[in-house]
């Protein structure tokens, strides 16, 4: 019993002293708001615009996506609710002028099926926060010209609920609004790995005086593999049929000096040209051209001097994979900024 009172004083003591609730949290923190029993049926200004309550009265303006409807609406509530709890002029100045301005964006919002539905909700509406911010013993309002509750909270109670339910009511519209990027966001995502996948499984492999040549910009640009790969001291071989009093075959190293290929779009397939050394196992260096007509096919004109005559003769080449690994592993950490930037963000343009 004893054992049990000193345990239990122990770890009072250890606790320290239980901390009050911040004033203004039975209005601004989200926990206690949301957990709140508002009646359905108040008819008071201050007391409709509980975030429960409005929300049910634009459930249906919100489903149907009508969202410049939902936020002027509750724009005439909230300035019942302002009126009724006396906010002072300044403050409703302040709330106003974010309000309206949502509105306005709101109201510019592309068409869904627009190709710049989801570029507009990242950069316009996405930023947008009305939910009240919790600091050190105070709330507050927006973040770039903040609307400090700490005043209000303890001599003005009225007008601290007024804000801070108005806030909350129109960022769980925002809020519904910008669920729609998530939709956006997925589809773009599965498009972009899909032109990865098929980049990394299918594409002519880069080697390494290529990846030091054209390393491209610092990040992947619209996060997509390039659609023109450039071709420089590339490495291959080939069998060269050539022509002299009969028809002779030699092995020879091909070596694509400068070439371009262009991918298609879903990046299954490329073709493009370049020009060729061949160094055949036995015998003088040919010179000439390749063509890749699509993916795996590809073949060439090779001249060679002998005899002192220069002939002719075609070469049909495979890639050399002794590069494929490292090659593949580029592209892989390419996939991981791709994914890192559609889905968390690239802080370079908050």
């Amino acid at each position: 019993m004893i054992a049990g009172v000193l345990a239990a004083t122990l770890l009072t003591l250890h606790a320290g002293p239980r901390r009050a609730a911040d004033p203004g949290a039975e209005w601004c923190e989200p926990s206690i708001v949301y957990n709140q029993d508002p009646s359905p049926n108040a008819t008071d200004a201050l007391e409709r615009v509980h975030p429960l309550l409005s929300r049910v009265r634009w459930a249906e303006a919100v489903h149907n996506e009508q969202w410049e409807l939902a936020l002027r609406g509750l724009r005439d509530e909230i300035a019942s609710a302002f009126a009724a709890a006396a906010v002072g002029p300044s403050e409703q100045q302040r709330f106003f002028a974010e309000l309206d301005a949502t509105i306005a964006a709101a109201a510019a919002l592309p068409r869904r099926s627009d190709p710049g539905w989801a570029n507009y909700l990242t950069a316009t509406v996405q930023p947008i926060r009305f939910h009240p911010i919790h600091l050190v013993g105070t709330y507050q309002l927006f973040r770039s010209s903040p609307l400090d509750l700490s005043a209000l909270s303890g001599s003005r109670p009225r007008e601290a609920q007024a804000l801070c339910w108005s806030a909350f009511s129109v960022n769980q519209v925002l809020a519904r609004l910008s669920l729609g990027l998530q939709a956006a966001t997925l589809a773009r995502l599965g498009r972009l790995n899909a032109s990865w996948a098929n980049y990394r499984a299918y594409g002519y492999t880069r080697q390494a005086l290529e990846q030091i040549a054209f390393r491209g910009s610092a990040t992947v640009h619209d996060t997509l593999p390039g659609r023109v790969q450039w071709l420089l001291g590339h490495l291959s071989v080939g069998e060269e049929v050539q022509w002299r009093d009969s028809t002779t075959t030699a092995t020879s190293t091909v070596i694509e000096v400068l070439g371009g290929l262009r991918y298609r779009d879903d990046y299954t397939q490329y073709s493009g040209v370049s020009a060729i050394v061949t160094l055949p196992v036995d015998g003088r260096p040919g010179f000439g051209g390749m063509v890749h007509f699509v993916r795996s096919v590809r073949a060439g004109a090779v001249v060679r001097r002998a005899d002192r005559k220069w002939r002719p003769g075609v070469i049909m080449s495979a890639d050399v994979y002794g590069f494929l690994d490292r090659s593949k592993h580029v592209v892989d950490r390419a996939v991981a900024m791709t994914n890192g930037r559609v889905l968390l963000g690239d802080p370079a343009e908050k």
